[in-house]
């Protein structure tokens, strides 16, 4: 059997847009999560699409019960 690597090669024209704004955390309280997005345009394009990264907001209550 022969294995063979496939790669996808850049197209010259291929291009990133700049990243976008992060998004809100995915919490609103605790850790979460954030990314931003940018997109390719003109073939194909080496890289991620999203980035993401961790996030924390304001403590949580812990589920206390004021009276």
């Amino acid at each position: 059997i022969q294995h063979i690597d496939c790669y996808y090669l850049p197209v010259e024209d291929a291009t990133w847009s700049t990243w976008g704004q992060w998004s809100v955390c995915s919490v609103t309280c605790g850790h979460g999560v954030r990314y931003r997005v940018r997109t390719c345009s003109g073939g194909v394009c080496l890289g991620p699409a999203e980035m993401h990264t961790s996030c924390k907001e304001t403590d949580c209550d812990g589920g206390k019960i004021d009276f």
